[in-house]
């Protein structure tokens, strides 16, 4: 396997809510980005992905825009969702 993430698996739901908490994870904490409410965060850094993706897959036009949008809610909303059961369940460190 030469890499853990390749547009295919990016274009999973799956894939991206992944790609979302690993990108929060490590920037959240980074100067600057500290003042920043962590969901805030996670809401930018998953619409980031969803338009970037569309943008390099040539699928980013006018009727495309509202769904990404909407996608990119749907993806923070996961991604938030999923952190907090890790953590709830004690998987991850409180």
């Amino acid at each position: 396997m030469d890499q853990f993430l390749s547009l295919q698996s990016l274009g999973t739901f799956t894939g991206v809510v992944l790609a979302v908490n690993v990108v929060v994870q490590v920037i959240k904490d980074l100067p600057g980005l500290t003042k920043i409410p962590t969901r805030l965060v996670v809401l930018i850094v998953s619409e980031g992905i969803i338009f970037g993706l569309a943008a390099v897959q040539n699928t980013l036009n006018a009727q495309a825009i509202l769904v990404n949008f909407l996608n990119g809610f749907v993806v923070a909303a996961s991604a938030m969702g999923t952190w907090q059961v890790a953590r709830d369940n004690g998987i991850l460190g409180r």
